[in-house]
């Protein structure tokens, strides 16, 4: 299921992954991840004779079934996804924007008051636009970055560095976080897309 939920957060795109049971390695066990707008409940139910067991909700499930019905699983699987990715709408773009100048120990403190976030309540997705001049590259490993100016907030990026430079207005999609480093407290927004303007 870990492994699944990273594959969905670097592909977007639903995924199946299965390994053989402990237990008894003619039976593979899997997890279905789906983003949003996919429906993998009703997919469980219309092909339940293939599964020994099977449960979840609509966009994180687990299957079992015998490894000689891996083909026919894997089959249907991929013909739900791409049934399912015509009918999908266009999702409206649901991130909360912020400025730099939210990142603040005050907001954040608010933010925490809705933890934990989990299957079924997910964290939100925020949006922040600033000019690829706010960032700074560092001189040792992959990382961009851009300091708040009441120095309470930064944002970083582990990637996507050839869309910091090609633009000069970037609209960023992330996640916030707290970082403590050298005993110096920063709130955090980590860098998950930047979007076309």
């Amino acid at each position: 299921g870990l492994f699944a939920g990273k594959l969905l957060r670097d592909k977007k795109i639903p995924v199946l992954v299965l390994a053989p049971e402990d237990q008894n390695p003619d039976l593979l066990v899997g997890s279905i991840r789906a983003p949003r707008g996919y429906h993998f409940d009703t997919f469980l139910t219309k092909h339940k004779n293939l599964f020994i067991a099977s449960g979840g909700h609509e966009r994180a499930c687990g299957i079992t079934f015998p490894k000689n019905k891996f083909f026919q699983v894997a089959t249907t699987f991929l013909t739900e996804c791409e049934g399912q990715a015509l009918e999908k709408k266009e999702e409206k773009d649901d991130a909360i924007p912020l400025t730099i100048e939210d990142l603040t120990f005050e907001h954040y403190a608010f933010y925490e008051k809705f933890f934990p976030f989990g299957e079924g309540f997910e964290a939100p997705k925020f949006s922040l636009t600033l000019p690829s001049q706010a960032f700074s590259f560092s001189p040792v490993g992959n990382l961009a970055y851009s300091f708040s100016s009441n120095g309470e907030g930064k944002v970083v990026a582990f990637s996507s560095f050839d869309k910091i430079q090609q633009k000069e207005l970037l609209t960023c999609e992330g996640s916030l976080g707290f970082d403590t480093y050298q005993g110096k407290k920063q709130v955090v927004f980590r860098i998950e897309d930047i979007k076309e303007n």
